[in-house]
């Protein structure tokens, strides 16, 4: 059902004007709110007694964590483009985030962070860029070294995907 609505807005924003199109984006992320929020209360276990994990994953309303994990990244993006006040959107933008990372999914958590690093080349000074990547590879070893990681399944690799991948191309 939200597919098909998120569907129907797209379709319906292509032909009309570009107000239509940030008061969808605020629909959007007001309804990505509720999922983010759903998705903390799970996490804490609040309301484990009616809602119940997928594999130990946090899947928030939906029933796969991976499409709640697409789905609350590009909430915290539309956070970055629809919010002009800029700690609003800073805090819209963190606790979506960090909902999209409870669901533990590795190809959201990578997507929603390439996408914020290419958002933010565009989006800032140069000051500013030169200091993100001057701390961006120390934030990310220390999350490596810090943060207990095993959650993303990291063991497992890419599940064969490789292999899948290296079987395609060499045929």
């Amino acid at each position: 059902l939200a597919r098909t609505f998120l569907i129907l807005i797209t379709i319906y924003v292509c032909f009309n004007s570009t107000d239509l199109i940030y008061r969808c984006l605020k629909v959007f992320l007001y309804f990505a709110y509720f999922i983010g929020m759903v998705s903390f209360l799970v996490q804490l276990d609040l309301i484990s007694s009616i809602w119940s994990r997928v594999a130990d994953r946090n899947a928030s309303i939906f029933f796969d964590p991976n499409f709640a994990s697409a789905f609350l990244g590009l909430g915290a993006l539309s956070s970055l483009i629809t919010i002009s006040h800029k700690y609003k959107k800073i805090i819209s933008y963190l606790f979506l985030s960090i909902a999209c990372f409870f669901t533990f999914s590795k190809a959201g958590a990578l997507a929603l962070f390439l996408s914020s690093i290419i958002y933010l080349t565009f989006y800032i000074s140069l000051r500013y860029k030169l200091l993100l990547f001057t701390l961006l590879p120390i934030i990310l070893f220390w999350i490596y070294h810090t943060i207990d990681l095993t959650m993303f399944r990291t063991e497992q690799g890419l599940n064969a995907r490789d292999d899948l991948w290296k079987f395609s191309f060499n045929k």
